[in-house]
């Protein structure tokens, strides 16, 4: 149920490689506006990745398919991480965005699962609960099972069972949405491009189109 009273003042912050951007960020993006207590939801396209390879598009490949995947609905970009330039860290952006949104804004950082387990092997993790809010997409029938320590200790005395508390404080809550499951991923968007597969209800149309017409992913070995 979407959130819409004065308290829904938030900002959330889903980033990533999007290369390239799909219906898994979208639909989780659309669901994350409706169901926090947010007026706003940034897609945050990193310019450096630090936690795996360098992207099969360009950045401005990938700026350019995100602009064409949400020209018609209600998201926004945030192009903070791709003009800083550099490795993307996480804590540097949030510094941003705290200077620009001001402190008494709640920022909600979203993640998956498997990137909240690893957020030890984050650059200055131990901030970010003093930056933001974290928001875990969790699939309905997934468990995040064993912790470091130090992220439980975070995870018990941050923890919070209802979506509207992320709007009494500006940062340091972790809540855990039950997303809806949609099994794509941009690994299996490239290996169909590279053997000529068909895209189809995977992605936008017109991001379809755009990779097809700057032929990027065709040459990817998988």
């Amino acid at each position: 149920m979407a959130i819409s009273d004065n308290s829904a003042n938030g900002v959330v912050i889903l980033g990533g490689t999007f290369d390239p951007i799909h219906y898994g960020h979208l639909r989780l993006a659309e669901e994350l506006r409706q169901a926090l207590p947010v007026r706003e939801v940034r897609l945050l396209p990193c310019f450096q990745p630090v936690h795996r390879g360098q992207p099969g598009a360009t950045t401005q490949q990938r700026l350019d398919m995100l602009k064409l995947a949400v020209e018609d609905s209600e998201l926004n970009i945030d192009e903070k991480e791709i003009v800083r330039s550099g490795p993307s860290y996480m804590v540097d952006t949030l510094d941003a965005l705290r200077h620009e949104l001001g402190a008494s804004t709640p920022i909600i950082l979203a993640m998956g699962t498997d990137a909240f387990q690893s957020l030890p092997c984050w650059h200055e993790w131990e901030r970010l609960l003093s930056q933001c809010h974290i928001t875990v997409a969790q699939r309905p029938d997934y468990h995040t099972g064993s912790l470091p320590p130090a992220l439980e200790s975070k995870l018990n005395t941050s923890k919070v069972e209802q979506a509207k508390q992320l709007a009494d404080l500006p940062f340091g809550r972790i809540y855990f949405y039950p997303m809806t499951p949609l099994a794509i991923s941009a690994t299996q968007i490239r290996t169909l491009v590279s053997q000529q597969k068909s895209l189809r209800f995977l992605l936008p149309n017109k991001v379809e189109s755009y990779i097809k017409q700057h032929q990027i992913y065709h040459q990817e070995k998988y």
